[in-house]
């Protein structure tokens, strides 16, 4: 039997999650936002959002997707801007694989 787990965006990468935490911590300061609120707009709690925006945890990509579509975040990254542009429209989470499978026991 096959379950699916959410991909994370992992630590291994300090550039990207710097990255998208200034993108985020920009977002929220230039709404004037606390980290509730912020938490609210991308669909997490607030525990989530102070854990990775104070680097003890990954993003989740469905969570990154949601900043950079729902939110029009931009990420400069590597030199390249990502933005909801980058996207094909009406495209869901799971097509663009962002679940992979992972064998049970």
């Amino acid at each position: 039997m096959r379950k699916l787990r959410k991909l994370r965006i992992t630590p291994r990468d300090p550039t990207l999650q710097e990255s998208i935490r200034d993108a985020l911590s920009a977002y929220r300061s230039n709404n004037k936002l606390t980290n509730a609120q912020l938490a609210q707009r991308l669909g997490v709690d607030e525990t989530t959002v102070s854990k990775f925006m104070g680097s003890k945890q990954g993003i989740s990509v469905d969570t990154l997707l949601r900043a950079i579509t729902e939110l029009e975040i931009e990420i400069v990254y590597n030199g390249r801007i990502v933005a909801a542009g980058d996207l094909k429209p009406g495209v869901s989470p799971d097509q663009l694989r962002l679940f992979d499978e992972e064998s049970s026991p």
